[in-house]
C-alpha cells in the first residue's frame, strides 16, 4: 500500500516537473526573440508586442515613431522548421532579416550566412513573386534552406503588408 503511494507521488512530482520544464523553455524561447529582432531592425529604439502577431518597431525621437513592424515566420528547411524575423518598413518592403531558430546544422547554417543572400532579400516588396532562381538567387548546394528563407521572406512581408499596413495582398497560388 505504501509503495502504491509512493509511486503516485512520485508520478505527480514527475508529470509536474515536465510541465514547468515546458513553460519556462516556452518563456525562454520568446526571450530569444529580441535580440533577432534587433538584428533585423537595427534602426528601431524598442519593439512593442502586437497581440502575439508580430513587434512592431520604434524608433525614439523628439517623438516616438513607428518605423515599421517585424513578423515571425517559419518555413520548413532541409532539417526541419525555420523562424525568421522579417522587418518590414511602413511600404512593405522587406528591411531585413534575422535567422531565429533553424534545425539545420550549424555548419551549413554558417556557410548560408557567409553569403550575401539574407541581405539581397532587403528591399523585395510584398509584392514580388519571390520565385527562387527566377528573382532570387539561391545558393548552390543549399535548396532547401534556401528556398525556407524566401518562403519565410514572403510569408512575414506579406502578412505584415495585409494585417498591419492595409496593403492589398496578392492571393498565393
Amino acid at each position: 500500500m505504501k509503495k502504491q503511494k509512493l509511486d503516485r507521488i512520485l508520478g505527480t512530482i514527475a508529470v509536474l516537473t515536465i510541465i514547468i520544464a515546458g513553460i519556462i523553455g516556452v518563456n525562454l524561447a520568446e526571450g530569444d526573440v529580441f535580440p533577432s529582432l534587433y538584428e533585423a531592425f537595427p534602426e528601431a529604439d524598442r519593439f512593442e508586442p502586437i497581440n502575439g502577431s508580430g513587434y512592431t518597431a520604434i524608433q525614439a525621437q523628439s517623438a516616438e515613431a513607428i518605423i515599421g513592424y517585424v513578423s515571425i515566420a517559419t518555413a520548413n528547411g532541409y532539417g526541419g522548421p525555420m523562424k525568421v524575423a522579417v522587418a518590414v518598413d511602413l511600404e512593405g518592403n522587406i528591411h531585413g532579416l534575422s535567422i531565429i531558430s533553424t534545425k539545420e546544422t550549424a555548419s551549413w547554417m554558417r556557410k548560408v550566412l557567409a553569403t550575401d543572400f539574407i541581405e539581397n532579400l532587403s528591399g523585395k516588396s510584398y509584392l514580388d513573386d519571390f520565385q527562387l532562381e527566377q528573382d532570387v538567387d539561391g545558393i548552390t548546394g543549399a535548396t532547401y534552406t534556401s528556398r525556407a528563407i524566401v518562403e519565410a521572406a514572403m510569408l512575414g512581408s506579406r502578412y505584415v503588408a495585409g494585417e498591419h499596413l492595409a496593403l492589398a495582398v496578392p492571393e498565393e497560388v
